[in-house]
């Protein structure tokens, strides 16, 4: 929701507060401006302050002091996003890359003309050249959480061994903000099953003996972030007054999340063979935007959550393309199919314990897209998917069993 103070444009969309300077920041303006900032940051006490800088055309001493002084007030190092070539250098000469995550202003890509090549809920795909595509995302979807993040974390999944596509760029269409990767010649893997439903057992065991040797990759915690811990600290922005979790229901669902072991297993995050490519026999991994490192079961818990919890209302089924061509029997059958096949087992109660485990991290883990997109799932719904997450906690939750 946009605000507007005496001198500064403000908008905040219950997670990220943007700040958004303009003009000269100089001795007129700059002590007026550190009072209206503070104030509208101290109003904003759960909010992740950040600077939007394309309005900026000079700034002086008495600028440079006023960032320092946020800075420090604030104690955090804070974005400061869409910096015109000119005041970047300033920044950077100064020493203020140092203290402030300063981004330069995002080209801008006209899509007019080109060929869309995908569709989904979050994103159209538009084939850029012959070497390169340009995934489009919808308004809706959160910049720093998702964009940015996929860009960033798809260039450190493909330098550490993870089968996925090259990731160039990140760059703004009209309104809307766009990631711009290596162009694969390859099929859906979803829809390579649709055709081929003869074979659907072999691709579903084929994608979970896949993942089961991506997930013994490795990542180094200073170049990624831990799933668990990021979803840790986003929590606290879904507990409150017309938010989905009380404090009660937020220390239950915090347990159930600390209880995931800590490792550094890659962890793509929304992992499912909607999300896959599928190219001379090989899988390929694409839409990294909730990669990071972590237990599996964080990708177990995605599975879950396109099989049962989409698959299981119509309206979502109907929208999903990785569900949608299927029958309820199929459905079952492919996630039943992977279950089986990545635990490498057949022992029922290994998998019904498994699934009991999965089933609450996903029914936890759904409620975080009232914060990287609201409003895709219906709070009817979520408050459903809430109550299985309590139930298993309430039921006795135990150690992650594989």
């Amino acid at each position: 929701m946009a605000e507007q103070t005496q001198n500064i444009k403000t908008k905040f969309d219950g997670m990220i507060l943007t700040i958004y300077l303009e003009g000269s920041l100089d001795k007129t303006n700059c002590p007026i401006l550190e009072k209206e900032i503070l104030s509208v940051i101290g109003s904003h006490p759960k909010a992740l302050p950040k600077f939007d800088a394309e309005g900026v055309k000079a700034i002086s001493n008495e600028g440079l002091h006023l960032l320092k002084k946020i800075k420090d007030t604030i104690g955090l190092k804070l974005t400061i996003q869409n910096v015109s070539n000119e005041i970047y250098d300033i920044l950077n000469n100064t020493g203020f890359s140092q203290i402030y995550n300063v981004k330069k202003k995002l080209r801008a890509i006209n899509i007019e003309g080109l060929e869309k090549i995908g569709d989904g809920a979050m994103a159209s795909v538009y084939k850029l050249d012959e070497g390169k595509v340009i995934k489009v995302f919808k308004p809706n979807i959160n910049f720093d959480f998702m964009i940015e993040r996929e860009k960033a974390f798809s260039t450190i999944a493909y330098i550490s061994g993870v089968p996925t596509p090259i990731a160039y760029d990140t760059v703004k269409v009209g309104d809307c903000f766009g990631n711009i990767f290596e162009y694969l010649d390859a099929k859906d893997l979803v829809i390579v099953m649709q055709n081929d439903k003869e074979h659907i057992e072999d691709y579903v065991k084929q994608f979970a003996k896949t993942l089961k040797k991506v997930h013994k990759i490795k990542i180094a915690p200073e170049k990624s972030e831990s799933v668990k811990q990021k979803s840790l600290e986003l929590l606290p922005l879904l507990e409150g007054e017309g938010k989905i979790l009380n404090k009660e229901e937020l220390d239950k669902i915090r347990k159930i999340l600390e209880i995931v072991p800590d490792t550094n297993t890659f962890i793509h995050g929304d992992c499912h063979p909607g999300n896959i490519m599928y190219k001379n026999g090989e899988m390929i991994f694409i839409d990294l935007g909730t990669s990071g490192y972590g237990h599996p079961i964080f990708d177990m818990a995605s599975m879950y959550t396109i099989y049962n919890i989409v698959a299981s209302d119509p309206e979502q089924k109907k929208n999903n393309q990785a569900v949608r061509g299927f029958s309820a029997e199929e459905i079952k059958n492919i996630y039943n199919i992977f279950l089986k096949e990545y635990l490498e087992s057949e022992d029922i109660n290994l998998i019904e314990k498994a699934n009991k485990q999965i089933q609450g991290v996903a029914c936890s883990r759904v409620l975080f897209s009232e914060i990287a997109m609201p409003g895709i799932i219906p709070k009817e719904a979520l408050n459903i998917f809430k109550g299985i997450a309590i139930q298993y906690y309430d039921s006795g939750i135990e150690h992650i069993c594989f």
